[in-house]
């Protein structure tokens, strides 16, 4: 049996392949994405939702435990209202739940929870966007981790904005690499080159999005007089294929109308922590009910 708390995390008669190695056993196209991934570094999980994009990352890292000999020290950034789920999902499909960090609360709070939790054995550690914004704390990341999942990572597309800056890097000094997203392009394609800059490095499109933009893309208004004009960029041709050729060479996408296999819709309900704003605004307006 696998134990991915120690440095032996198969025994040497079982293979990867192995059915045995999954906890919940992966749809087909999870599994797919999985054998894709596990040999590479860094890979992108292009998963409509509901089609299992979290557990299919676990299941990649695990594949990356395991070839490395050990858990090694991971951060994970999503939305915060999903950040307990996160941490459900490596209870369900992983052995190394004790090993899970939830870094949430104020600045002071989550430093304490990223220095405390590595002291104390801690591996994984789950936390959404906003902790990039907070001095100390990423000022604390620094250098500490070999392994990035960035969820929704649609979130990170605009190349200007300070997280995405801080998340390029603190991901460039990590190996092991997953974003994870169903909507990877919401505007224009131009929405693609954060997001790999983040996953690779810069392999895929380069390390500067004024060259990106120059090289992919056009200026239609580029004639328009100086006092009236605004840039309207439109993809050169053939811009779609080569981008398909790149981004498909480390990525697999995922569509529910695709997924044969996946079982019939079921509702659940999932608890969500209320942040401390949130929860008096509840209480404000519970008492109005009851006065």
């Amino acid at each position: 049996m696998e134990q991915e708390n120690t440095k032996i995390l198969f025994n040497s008669n079982q293979t990867q392949s192995n059915s045995g190695f999954y906890l919940v056993k992966p749809w087909e196209h999870q599994l797919k994405a999985i054998e894709q991934a596990k040999t590479q570094t860094e890979f992108a999980l292009f998963f409509e939702m509901g089609t299992g994009k979290t557990a299919t990352a676990i299941n990649i890292y695990r594949h990356w435990y395991t070839q490395s000999g050990g858990v090694f020290p991971t951060i994970i950034f999503c939305p915060p209202v999903i950040i307990g789920q996160w941490a459900k999902e490596w209870e369900d499909h992983s052995k190394v739940g004790h090993l899970v960090q939830q870094v949430k609360g104020t600045g002071s709070e989550r430093l304490a929870k990223l220095k405390d939790g590595l002291a104390a054995g801690k591996k994984i550690f789950i936390t959404n966007y906003e902790t990039l914004l907070m001095e100390p704390c990423f000022a604390y990341m620094q250098g500490k981790f070999k392994g990035l999942i960035c969820d929704e990572s649609h979130k990170i597309k605009s190349p200007d904005a300070k997280r995405t800056k801080r998340l390029i890097l603190l991901s460039d000094s990590i190996k092991h690499k997953l974003i994870l997203t169903g909507t990877p392009i919401l505007n224009t394609p131009m929405d693609i080159f954060s997001q790999f800059r983040v996953l690779d490095g810069g392999k895929s499109f380069g390390k500067s999005f004024w060259e990106f933009r120059a090289r992919y893309f056009y200026d239609k208004n580029a004639g328009m007089p100086a006092s009236s004009h605004f840039p309207d960029w439109r993809p050169r041709p053939g811009v779609e294929q080569r981008f398909n050729e790149l981004i498909y060479q480390k990525a697999a996408q995922a569509k529910k109308a695709d997924c044969l296999d996946l079982p019939p819709l079921v509702r659940k309900v999932i608890s969500v922590e209320m942040s401390k704003k949130q929860a008096r605004v509840y209480y404000d307006v519970a008492q109005d009910f009851v006065s």
